[in-house]
């Protein structure tokens, strides 16, 4: 075994116990040996009878020592030389259940000031002491007036602490009186101590005749034991979760040992489910994967949609985008003040040549512009164009409404075969285009429905 450190743990365990003839133990009085005498050791014993039974269950918590335990098989190859106590060889750690004596005094280590005894000092003023000062230390009140002694722990060391009353309760400490350096210094050198050889041909049994206790509520002589091993009689294996800065885990087994049960607890707890839940839980995944299945299935038939609307073109021969049409819309006054200028002339006399060349302006304007006011109930048709590709066409504005004035060859408008020169534009997208519509609006319209949407709808009808 190898000695670690001081630990408050419980006092007194049902391996410390001798149990009455009914096999039972606490109550009032049915553990009796017939002398009277209670048989459990410990401070959690049957008292308090019927009324107050509780009282008789509750743990009592003192200075415990903390030791790791390790074994070696006797065919172990390094059983002869080296450190036996190591990551290889851990067995698992303990709590002693009576005390600091329980380990030290069977390992030699003396205990006269390192054990789990309460000292009581009765007050120098005998006024002081109260009458019942005969009667069991189990109310505080009663004995205010007195102090107290015994064995505590600070940051994992023994020391000796002074209590006010007559139970060495914690929660009365006034001072400690004593570091106890040389004995934490005889524990400390309890490194590697071996408690048991197979060769000593010991072996224990838990018989009523055996030094396990001598029926006294407590009293057990530990330097009589009949060998070391029993030392393990009077300890009890620590949890690591609930006194994680006390109990020893120098390689880490206890938490991967407690870590690998919660997981095998919550793989159990997972399977052990009623019915109701399972069915709950097994709807949840089912609906869970009905609605993938159900967005993958809208997502591919939307793909499948978009593509299908997609008509490939060839490559536009000319560029035309919005600046051109607007090149055309700026260059429109200078046309109409250039016949205007030019009809002036012919009508002053000018040379015959400033007047053909108005009249031939004069021409071509009419050519392209409609005749009259066109009407509603002219035939008209709507054309796809893709946003990513030039229009292939230019547009123009006048007192009519917009309307096309020049188609490119091999342009989108020029695959329909149905867009003509003077066509007037009646929608873009959704939204209408009438003759109070500018060219600006009608440009901003188009630049609009190519950033939204990768193709859109223009609507035309013949002047």
């Amino acid at each position: 075994i190898e000695y670690h450190n001081c630990a408050y743990a419980t006092y007194g365990q049902p391996y410390a116990e001798k149990r009455g003839e009914d096999g039972e133990w606490g109550g009032d009085n049915d553990n009796e040996d017939g002398n009277g005498n209670t048989q459990i050791l410990g401070c959690g014993a049957a008292r308090g009878g019927d009324d107050y039974w509780y009282m008789g269950r509750t743990p009592c918590f003192r200075p415990q020592a903390a030791f790791s335990l390790y074994g070696i098989p006797t065919d172990h190859s390094g059983s002869s030389s080296g450190s036996k106590c190591h990551k290889a060889t851990y067995i698992n750690s303990f709590f002693t259940t009576m005390g600091p004596e329980a380990l030290a005094a069977p390992l030699g280590v003396d205990t006269t000031y390192g054990n789990s005894y309460c000292t009581v000092y009765p007050p120098d003023d005998d006024a002081a002491m109260n009458d019942d000062a005969d009667a069991d230390h189990d109310d505080k009140g009663n004995f205010a007036a007195y102090t107290s002694s015994g064995t505590g722990c600070q940051q994992n060391r023994f020391v000796t602490d002074t209590y006010g009353g007559a139970n060495c309760d914690g929660n009365d400490y006034v001072k400690t009186t004593d570091t106890l350096d040389s004995f934490n210094k005889a524990l400390d050198n309890l490194d590697c101590v071996q408690i048991y050889d197979s060769s000593s041909g010991y072996v224990y049994e838990n018989d009523d005749g055996g030094d396990g206790g001598d029926g006294d509520g407590g009293n057990v002589d530990f330097t009589a034991l009949d060998n070391t091993v029993e030392i393990l009689q009077y300890s009890i294996t620590c949890n690591i979760l609930q006194y994680a800065d006390d109990c020893p885990d120098r390689y880490g087994v206890l938490s991967k040992y407690e870590k690998n049960l919660k997981e095998a607890l919550a793989k159990a707890d997972m399977w052990s489910k009623g019915a109701g839940e399972k069915a709950m839980n097994a709807l949840t995944v089912v609906l869970f994967c009905v609605s993938l299945l159900l967005g993958a299935t809208i997502l591919r038939k939307r793909r499948r949609l978009t593509g299908k609307s997609k008509v490939p073109l060839p490559p536009p021969v000319a560029k035309d985008d919005p600046s051109v049409v607007s090149s055309a819309a700026a260059a429109l006054p200078s046309i109409v003040s250039s016949s205007a200028a030019s009809a002036a002339a012919s009508a002053a006399a000018l040379s015959s040549l400033v007047s053909s060349a108005a009249a031939s302006v004069a021409t071509s304007v009419r050519s392209v512009l409609p005749a009259g006011e066109p009407k509603e109930t002219l035939p008209s048709h709507e054309v796809t164009f893709m946003s990513d590709r030039q229009l292939g066409m230019t547009i123009m504005g006048s007192v009519f409404g917009c309307y096309v004035r020049t188609v490119i060859e091999g342009g989108q408008a020029a695959q329909d075969e149905r867009v003509q020169v003077g066509d007037i534009i009646t929608k873009v997208g959704r939204r209408t285009v009438n003759k109070g519509t500018s060219l600006k609006g009608v440009l901003g319209l188009i630049k609009m429905e190519k950033a939204k949407n990768s193709q859109f709808v223009i609507g035309f009808r013949k002047p």
